[in-house]
Protein backbone atom coordinates (compact mmCIF):
# COMPACT_ATOMS: atom_id res chain seq x y z
CA UNK A 1 0.00 0.00 0.00
CA UNK A 2 1.16 3.04 -1.29
CA UNK A 3 1.42 6.26 1.20
CA UNK A 4 -1.72 7.86 2.84
CA UNK A 5 -2.32 10.42 5.00
CA UNK A 6 -5.49 11.46 7.35
CA UNK A 7 -5.57 15.30 6.75
CA UNK A 8 -7.35 17.10 9.75
CA UNK A 9 -8.50 20.94 8.90
CA UNK A 10 -8.63 23.55 11.10
CA UNK A 11 -10.68 21.61 13.69
CA UNK A 12 -9.84 24.58 16.30
CA UNK A 13 -11.97 25.84 19.22
CA UNK A 14 -12.97 28.69 17.28
CA UNK A 15 -14.44 27.07 14.49
CA UNK A 16 -16.02 23.64 16.75
CA UNK A 17 -17.63 25.04 19.77
CA UNK A 18 -20.78 26.96 19.69
CA UNK A 19 -19.84 30.18 21.69
CA UNK A 20 -17.13 31.10 19.47
CA UNK A 21 -17.56 33.89 17.00
CA UNK A 22 -16.84 32.09 14.05
CA UNK A 23 -18.16 28.99 15.06
CA UNK A 24 -19.38 27.09 11.81
CA UNK A 25 -22.61 25.83 11.84
CA UNK A 26 -23.26 21.84 12.75
CA UNK A 27 -19.60 21.23 13.52
CA UNK A 28 -20.34 20.25 16.98
CA UNK A 29 -21.85 17.00 15.15
CA UNK A 30 -19.36 15.98 13.62
CA UNK A 31 -17.27 15.70 16.68
CA UNK A 32 -17.80 12.04 16.98
CA UNK A 33 -16.71 10.92 13.63
CA UNK A 34 -13.40 13.00 14.40
CA UNK A 35 -12.57 11.55 16.85
CA UNK A 36 -13.37 8.30 15.61
CA UNK A 37 -11.24 8.91 12.36
CA UNK A 38 -8.33 9.98 14.51
CA UNK A 39 -8.08 6.68 16.77
CA UNK A 40 -8.56 5.06 13.50
CA UNK A 41 -5.29 6.97 11.75
CA UNK A 42 -3.48 6.52 15.25
CA UNK A 43 -4.61 2.82 15.99
CA UNK A 44 -3.29 1.99 12.15
CA UNK A 45 -0.07 3.90 11.92
CA UNK A 46 -1.23 6.45 9.41
CA UNK A 47 0.19 10.13 9.18
CA UNK A 48 -2.07 12.79 10.49
CA UNK A 49 -1.40 15.46 9.15
CA UNK A 50 -3.58 19.20 8.51
CA UNK A 51 -4.11 22.98 8.73
CA UNK A 52 -4.46 25.01 11.56
CA UNK A 53 -5.04 29.40 11.50
CA UNK A 54 -2.94 31.20 13.53
CA UNK A 55 -3.96 34.41 13.30
CA UNK A 56 -2.43 37.66 14.21
CA UNK A 57 -3.81 41.42 13.73
CA UNK A 58 -2.17 42.45 10.72
CA UNK A 59 -3.28 39.37 9.27
CA UNK A 60 -5.28 40.53 5.80
CA UNK A 61 -8.02 38.02 6.28
CA UNK A 62 -9.01 39.57 9.51
CA UNK A 63 -10.68 42.24 6.94
CA UNK A 64 -12.81 39.72 5.21
CA UNK A 65 -13.67 37.29 8.71
CA UNK A 66 -14.12 38.66 12.28
CA UNK A 67 -10.95 37.44 14.63
CA UNK A 68 -10.63 34.30 15.08
CA UNK A 69 -7.76 31.87 15.83
CA UNK A 70 -5.36 34.55 17.41
CA UNK A 71 -1.74 33.49 18.07
CA UNK A 72 -2.03 31.50 21.98
CA UNK A 73 -5.44 32.12 22.89
CA UNK A 74 -7.80 29.10 24.02
CA UNK A 75 -9.65 29.58 20.48
CA UNK A 76 -6.51 28.74 18.40
CA UNK A 77 -5.70 25.49 19.99
CA UNK A 78 -7.59 22.08 18.41
CA UNK A 79 -10.50 20.49 20.26
CA UNK A 80 -9.58 17.71 22.43
CA UNK A 81 -11.39 14.97 19.29
CA UNK A 82 -8.59 15.66 17.46
CA UNK A 83 -5.54 16.46 19.82
CA UNK A 84 -3.25 14.37 19.02
CA UNK A 85 0.40 13.65 21.85
CA UNK A 86 3.32 14.36 20.14
CA UNK A 87 2.17 17.02 17.74
CA UNK A 88 4.01 19.54 15.51
CA UNK A 89 3.67 23.01 14.00
CA UNK A 90 5.15 24.16 11.28
CA UNK A 91 4.82 28.06 11.44
CA UNK A 92 4.99 29.29 7.57
CA UNK A 93 8.26 30.17 7.26
CA UNK A 94 12.42 28.36 5.83
CA UNK A 95 13.36 25.76 7.91
CA UNK A 96 16.56 24.25 7.09
CA UNK A 97 15.86 20.21 5.91
CA UNK A 98 17.15 18.52 9.22
CA UNK A 99 14.52 21.07 11.16
CA UNK A 100 11.51 19.87 8.86
CA UNK A 101 12.67 16.41 8.73
CA UNK A 102 12.61 16.40 12.70
CA UNK A 103 9.51 18.04 12.46
CA UNK A 104 7.84 15.62 9.74
CA UNK A 105 8.45 12.56 12.20
CA UNK A 106 5.60 13.59 15.06
CA UNK A 107 2.58 11.36 15.20
CA UNK A 108 0.88 14.41 13.76
CA UNK A 109 1.60 17.42 11.60
CA UNK A 110 -0.40 20.96 11.65
CA UNK A 111 0.85 23.56 8.60
CA UNK A 112 0.07 27.06 10.37
CA UNK A 113 -1.31 29.48 8.07
CA UNK A 114 -2.81 33.09 7.59
CA UNK A 115 -4.82 32.49 4.57
CA UNK A 116 -7.65 30.16 3.76
CA UNK A 117 -5.57 27.83 1.56
CA UNK A 118 -2.96 25.69 3.36
CA UNK A 119 -0.49 26.15 0.34
CA UNK A 120 -0.05 29.83 1.49
CA UNK A 121 2.78 28.03 3.69
CA UNK A 122 5.51 26.65 1.28
CA UNK A 123 5.77 23.87 3.82
CA UNK A 124 2.49 22.27 2.93
CA UNK A 125 4.20 21.64 -0.27
CA UNK A 126 5.88 18.48 1.79
CA UNK A 127 2.41 17.17 0.87
CA UNK A 128 3.44 15.24 -2.30
CA UNK A 129 5.15 12.51 -0.22
CA UNK A 130 1.72 11.33 0.11
CA UNK A 131 -0.12 9.40 -2.46
CA UNK A 132 -3.85 9.65 -0.99
CA UNK A 133 -5.24 11.78 1.58
CA UNK A 134 -8.57 11.08 3.76
CA UNK A 135 -9.50 14.28 4.27
CA UNK A 136 -12.19 16.40 7.05
CA UNK A 137 -12.62 19.19 9.20
CA UNK A 138 -14.24 22.86 8.17
CA UNK A 139 -15.61 24.58 6.98
CA UNK A 140 -16.25 23.02 3.74
CA UNK A 141 -16.56 25.99 1.10
CA UNK A 142 -13.58 27.92 2.68
CA UNK A 143 -10.77 25.78 3.75
CA UNK A 144 -11.69 22.05 3.34
CA UNK A 145 -12.42 22.87 -0.45
CA UNK A 146 -8.96 24.56 -1.17
CA UNK A 147 -6.99 22.32 0.39
CA UNK A 148 -8.34 19.47 -1.46
CA UNK A 149 -8.49 21.16 -4.35
CA UNK A 150 -4.35 21.88 -4.33
CA UNK A 151 -3.88 18.23 -2.84
CA UNK A 152 -5.39 17.18 -5.82
CA UNK A 153 -3.54 18.90 -8.05
CA UNK A 154 -0.27 17.99 -6.73
CA UNK A 155 -1.50 14.74 -7.53
CA UNK A 156 -3.09 13.44 -4.49
CA UNK A 157 -5.97 11.09 -4.13
CA UNK A 158 -7.88 12.44 -2.50
CA UNK A 159 -11.34 10.91 0.13
CA UNK A 160 -13.49 13.78 1.65
CA UNK A 161 -15.02 12.49 4.49
CA UNK A 162 -18.87 13.93 3.87
CA UNK A 163 -20.07 13.48 7.25
CA UNK A 164 -16.69 14.86 8.73
CA UNK A 165 -17.19 18.08 6.96
CA UNK A 166 -19.14 21.43 8.04
CA UNK A 167 -19.90 24.12 5.73
CA UNK A 168 -21.38 28.02 6.33
CA UNK A 169 -24.30 27.79 4.93
CA UNK A 170 -26.19 25.05 2.69
CA UNK A 171 -25.87 26.43 -0.96
CA UNK A 172 -22.28 27.33 -0.36
CA UNK A 173 -21.30 23.84 0.76
CA UNK A 174 -22.98 21.87 -1.85
CA UNK A 175 -21.56 24.56 -4.53
CA UNK A 176 -18.14 23.11 -2.91
CA UNK A 177 -18.63 19.71 -2.62
CA UNK A 178 -19.60 19.47 -6.59
CA UNK A 179 -16.18 21.69 -7.23
CA UNK A 180 -14.48 19.11 -5.24
CA UNK A 181 -15.99 16.30 -7.34
CA UNK A 182 -15.96 17.59 -10.87
CA UNK A 183 -12.12 17.70 -9.72
CA UNK A 184 -11.79 14.16 -9.39
CA UNK A 185 -12.19 14.00 -5.42
CA UNK A 186 -14.03 10.79 -3.87
CA UNK A 187 -16.85 11.22 -1.61
CA UNK A 188 -17.23 8.61 1.43
CA UNK A 189 -18.46 8.36 4.80
CA UNK A 190 -16.75 7.42 8.26
CA UNK A 191 -18.19 4.30 8.43
CA UNK A 192 -16.37 3.36 5.20
CA UNK A 193 -13.05 4.70 6.75
CA UNK A 194 -13.20 2.47 9.93
CA UNK A 195 -14.32 -0.40 7.61
CA UNK A 196 -10.99 -0.18 5.49
CA UNK A 197 -12.98 0.81 2.39
CA UNK A 198 -10.54 3.23 1.50
CA UNK A 199 -7.96 1.10 1.20
CA UNK A 200 -10.02 -1.44 -0.68
CA UNK A 201 -10.24 1.71 -3.29
CA UNK A 202 -6.92 2.54 -3.26
CA UNK A 203 -5.53 -1.24 -3.97
CA UNK A 204 -7.95 -1.38 -6.79
CA UNK A 205 -6.81 2.34 -8.67
CA UNK A 206 -3.34 1.14 -7.59
CA UNK A 207 -3.51 -1.78 -9.73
Amino acid sequence: MKNICFYDTDTQKDFMEKARPIYVPGAEAIKLNLAELTRYALQNGYSIMGSVDRHSESDAELKVFVKHCMDKTEGQKKIPETSVANSAFIENRAYSANELKRLMSATAVYFEKQEINVFSNANANLLIRFDAAVVYGVATEYCVKEDVLGMIRRGLDVFVVEDAIAGITPDGEAKAIEEMKSAGARFIKTKDVLEGRVEEMLREMWR
